[in-house]
């Protein structure tokens, strides 16, 4: 060959080797299988088997150190296999094999994928990235059209009948569904008194796919589930559990109209009640100027309304109306003017919602009361025992007790064992209006006296100059 062809010659060659090393590609190919076919039809375990990618790339095999994983355990399997000094146009032949079973896919030809060069390297670690997705092929995966199966329900009632929407003396569930052309199964049973009612019913030559059903009380048109239609699936290849030629179907516990204990919304009023005469006494609290408030999660630690003293003895009190509140343990606090810097400094208060509260008024909410606690858990000192109006002490408000009022505010006659039984009006001083206020309580039957009103009653509750001395009033006439 003449010198110059030679040249010529290895000056392409030269040529055509740059051209290749310019343009040559390193590639990562995620590739990616969904199993979820498989695993539905046993082909498939999850915990025993493994699967791979197997190619022109590594000569059909590749098993160990090559399996694929699926870390969100969604079905699909992945591996990343990086390829260098690739080039364009490049085409890789591969299918996915069961390692262990040696389970090929076998209804489709060789998988490909080539590289265009328009891959780009988007974590930009040098290797542009390509990805396959598919489906694993295998004649095994079409279910049986029909079987004949054997399907336990299982329903809890418990809620339903804490609600007194279910009467089990009177009532029972029942099942119905495409599967028995919506008729009525026979009753659902409840052997142990759990509240959890069950049913297992058996079907021969059952087509399979998806089933509807609604549970029903008392095979009763009036008495559906209000929900949409539930389903369970057969699949034709489910296991015949106990041997007795029916696949076994269990569907999983469900609760009447999907209302389950944690779903439970409820509707309460809460009468909330705080001593706050400690802080009066202590000049902690103003009634004149300073409002008590309750801050809680019911109200997203907010401020409630002010609280009111209706009577003036100290107790302060508010009801609150909640919507939608989740059974279980809801906290609070008192606090005054709403201000952050007048909490009560004790550990949060609480109070339980379980809506089965019953609704003592009838409006629609569940009563909860709670108990008087002081503000900070500060009370004031209990007084002695007495009833007010009953200036003579022996349990009743009678006329006799006009009169021994009258004869100590206008004779001098008697000296009283207890002030705040004569201070029938409570207005802190002994006047002629405390003695009409009886006569007309009396007589009249109007003008009620302010409390105490009973020997059960906690003593005087206003801070005023009146008192009792010694022992309990009480103690004369009670048992």
């Amino acid at each position: 060959m003449p010198l110059r062809r030679m040249k010529f010659v290895s000056l392409i060659f030269t040529m055509m080797l740059c051209w290749s090393r310019i343009h040559a590609i390193d590639v990562e190919i995620l590739f990616r299988v969904d199993l979820s076919d498989e695993i539905d039809f046993n082909g498939f375990d999850p915990q025993s088997d493994s699967v791979t990618v197997k190619g022109n790339f590594n000569n059909w095999a590749g098993c160990v150190g090559q399996e694929m994983s699926d870390l969100d355990q969604d079905g699909i399997y992945e591996i990343e296999i990086q390829f260098q000094n690739q080039s364009v146009g490049q085409t890789y032949e591969f299918k996915y094999n069961i390692c262990n079973r040696d389970k090929w896919e076998d209804r489709i030809s060789n998988r490909s994928i080539s590289l265009t060069g328009a891959e780009v390297d988007t974590d930009g670690d040098g290797f542009v990235e390509a990805e396959f997705l598919g489906i694993f092929n295998h004649t095994g995966n079409e279910p049986v059209e029909r079987a004949d199966i054997e399907v336990t329900f299982k329903l809890d009632m418990s809620v339903q009948e804490e609600l007194e929407r279910f009467d089990p003396e009177i009532q029972s569930p029942v099942v119905r569904g495409s599967f028995n052309e919506w008729n009525c199964s026979s009753f659902m049973e409840d052997p142990d008194g759990d509240g959890v009612y069950e049913i297992q019913l058996t079907f021969f030559d059952h087509p399979i796919g998806n089933q509807e059903f609604k549970f029903n009380l008392g095979c009763s048109e009036s008495h559906w589930e209000t929900i949409q239609n539930r389903t369970f699936h057969i699949w034709g290849d489910e296991a015949d559990l106990d041997n007795d030629g029916f696949l076994d179907i269990e569907v999983d516990l469900l609760f009447y109209d999907d209302v389950q204990p944690t779903s439970l919304l409820c509707d309460v009023e809460v009468l909330f009640q705080v001593d706050m005469r400690a802080q009066i006494e202590n000049v902690e609290f103003n009634p004149e100027f300073d409002q008590v408030v309750v801050r809680g999660a019911f109200n997203n630690w907010s401020c409630s309304d002010p609280f009111e003293d209706s009577n003036g003895d100290g107790i302060y009190q508010l009801e609150i109306p909640m919507r939608d509140l989740q059974p279980g343990v809801q906290e609070y606090k008192y606090n005054i003017n709403c201000s952050n810097e007048r909490w009560e400094a004790r550990p949060n208060r609480s109070f339980d919602v379980s809506c089965f509260e019953l609704d003592e008024d009838q409006d629609q909410y569940g009563d909860i009361l709670i108990p008087t606690v002081g503000f900070d858990d500060e009370t004031r000192e209990r007084g002695p025992a007495f009833i007010r109006g009953d200036a003579d002490g022996n349990g009743k408000i009678e006329i006799a007790d006009v009169v021994i009022n009258l004869s100590y505010q206008f004779l001098g006659t008697i000296q009283p064992e207890c002030f705040d039984a004569f201070d029938a009006d409570d207005s802190g001083t002994l006047e002629i209006s405390d003695p009409i206020l009886v006569i007309s309580y009396q007589f009249l039957g109007n003008s009620p006296i302010p409390p105490p009103n009973s020997c059960d009653d906690p003593g005087d509750l206003d801070l005023d100059e009146l008192d009792c001395e010694g022992s309990d009033f009480c103690e004369g006439f009670m048992d």
